[in-house]
């Protein structure tokens, strides 16, 4: 499995970061969209950062300008996935602290990489525009159930 890079200040080591993390520190990810040649779009994410007080603003902006130069061009999927990437910075990012923390150890905290074998969570409740593109193309076998729906969340960290 190939690990998750991790952007971490260089005055914090290891043994000081549970007082960071008491003190409100949180590593977050952030999302970008890149678009190529007009019809390729591709939606990734930072590295996790560790973001000490109000340093997420800087990240957040980084990440957005990229996506607002090199996102929106792919059709039709760019200026999708552009707004969708701008609205989770704007809120700051996703907050991967407990996932990281579940994960990390010394010698990750030493490679800046960390494999991610467990998660915290795993299932989550889709949006109401998930919901009806799920519920569409399974029609044939959801028509007359009343289910609840839940989606697996998928990372892929692979060549980040």
């Amino acid at each position: 499995m190939q690990g998750y890079q991790l952007i971490i200040p260089t005055e914090i080591n290891y043994s000081q970061l549970e007082i960071h993390i008491q003190n409100g520190a949180k590593f977050r990810i952030y999302s970008y969209t890149i678009s190529l040649f007009f019809t390729i779009t591709l939606k990734r994410l930072s590295p996790a950062i560790l973001i000490l007080d109000n340093e997420g603003n800087a990240y957040q902006k980084k990440y957005n300008n990229l996506t607002r130069c090199f996102g929106w061009w792919g059709i039709p999927w760019g200026p999708i996935h552009s707004i969708k990437s701008i609205r989770t910075n704007k809120s700051g990012g996703l907050d991967v602290t407990a996932d990281i923390l579940l994960n990390l150890d010394e010698e990750a905290w030493n490679k800046r990489l960390v494999e991610l074998r467990k998660v915290t969570q795993l299932f989550i409740k889709p949006s109401k525009a998930e919901y009806k593109a799920f519920v569409k193309s399974f029609s044939e076998g959801l028509d007359n159930l009343n289910v609840d729906l839940y989606i697996g969340l998928y990372l892929n960290v692979e060549g980040e």
